[in-house]
């Protein structure tokens, strides 16, 4: 069961950075990102860098299955897309469990297709499109 920990409205893309901001803590763990293609899960993790100081700009991973962004309070951030992956074993492959393990932020994008692989604890972030545009959020704790 999880719990709803935050819900918010996005109008702009830049709302994210003070979301990042006022919900950082949310964001030092294990976090799914879900939403459908198109929905900001990339624009979204690139202004949490953003508002978190980090210099790197975030890009999508998902050719490369993942990417590494520095961010000076928490050290390493590891942003994983499995949008590409055709099946577990490939991302049990990239030593996935090890990532987990290793108490740096994973911010993982199309984690649904990982459902045997994911943590309990793990915080989900649920970006859903409505009609105006705008996203509504939902920030859970599993």
């Amino acid at each position: 069961m999880s719990q709803v920990l935050d819900v918010s409205l996005m109008h702009d893309p830049s709302e994210w950075e003070g979301w990042a901001m006022r919900l950082s803590d949310s964001l030092h763990g294990l976090v799914a990102i879900e939403g459908e293609m198109g929905a900001g899960k990339t624009t979204a993790i690139t202004h949490w860098l953003k508002a978190l100081g980090s210099l790197d700009r975030g890009s999508s991973p998902t050719y490369a299955l993942c990417h590494d962004y520095v961010v000076p309070s928490i050290g390493i951030v590891h942003h994983f897309d499995f949008y590409r992956l055709d099946n577990e074993s490939e991302a049990e492959n990239l030593g996935l469990s090890d990532y987990f393990a290793s108490g740096q932020p994973c911010w993982m994008e199309w984690s649904e297709k990982i459902p045997t692989l994911m943590p309990e604890n793990v915080v989900t972030v649920s970006i859903v499109v409505l009609e105006d545009g705008a996203r509504q959020v939902t920030l859970s704790q599993s």
